[in-house]
């Protein structure tokens, strides 16, 4: 398609509306206002989460317990090839590709199945090309699955099966994440007292501090070398 087109929902979540979306290299998720995961697009790692490995052309269901009383899922990431759903009582669910252990399960291998990753009181999600982030309510932050390029943030370039603590000594006293996002093997945090911090590949600059020197512990991004317009744009 060259042109927007409407996603078609069918079966139980025809006629639902939406409050999140997520796209990973090629799958979509979205979350319904009543907390429900719909997921779409390529499915050879099981990154749709709906328990086959079928490439779905349409929005199906993910239930991520399969019990009758499903969690209610607030946010959702998606990576290369793996997806991550937040619920809205701090747990996360992790399912697709876990070549390098970006599930947080303890295990490699592939699952279809969403699979309960041992942390809790998370309040936000996000997913990079092979690597899964987190932020507590408590002010932690926690990293897992790829690290050759140090894009855990936990000082280390050895890739974590389980969340492992992020090192957030560079952040002010005090000051918790807002916001959080990972791309193909960097990370990128905001935090509440407006500063961004950003760890891992650096090969093009991607950090954001004047170099292109690769970091496995958070830094700040730098803003002073750069050149501010003499006169305001119009």
């Amino acid at each position: 398609q060259v042109e927007p087109v409407r996603v078609v929902f069918s079966g139980l979540m025809a006629g639902a509306t939406f409050r999140a979306i997520a796209t990973g290299r090629f799958h979509c998720l979205a979350v319904t206002e009543d907390g429900r995961v719909a997921a779409w697009g390529a499915n050879s790692r099981g990154q749709i989460g709906d328990g086959s490995f079928t490439n779905r052309w349409s929005p199906v269901e993910v239930r991520l317990t399969g019990g009758v009383s499903e969690p209610i899922v607030r946010a959702v990431a998606a990576g290369d090839e793996h997806s991550l759903a937040l619920t809205s009582d701090g747990r996360v669910f992790a399912w697709g590709r876990n070549s390098d252990g970006q599930l947080g399960i303890g295990t490699l291998g592939s699952t279809s199945v969403p699979s309960l990753v041992p942390v809790s009181g998370v309040r936000l999600v996000a997913a990079g090309g092979s690597h899964s982030l987190a932020a507590g309510e408590d002010g932690r932050v926690w990293a897992w699955g790829r690290n050759a390029e140090g894009q855990l943030g936990t000082g280390t370039y050895d890739a974590s099966l389980l969340p492992a603590l992020v090192r957030t000594s560079a952040w002010p006293p005090g000051a918790a994440v807002t916001a959080l996002s990972g791309g193909g093997s960097h990370s990128i945090a905001l935090t509440t007292d407006g500063g961004v911090f950003a760890w891992g590949l650096n090969s093009s600059g991607q950090l954001g501090d004047g170099r292109t020197v690769s970091r496995n512990v958070p830094a700040a991004v730098s803003y002073t070398h750069l050149t501010l317009p003499t006169t305001p744009y119009v």
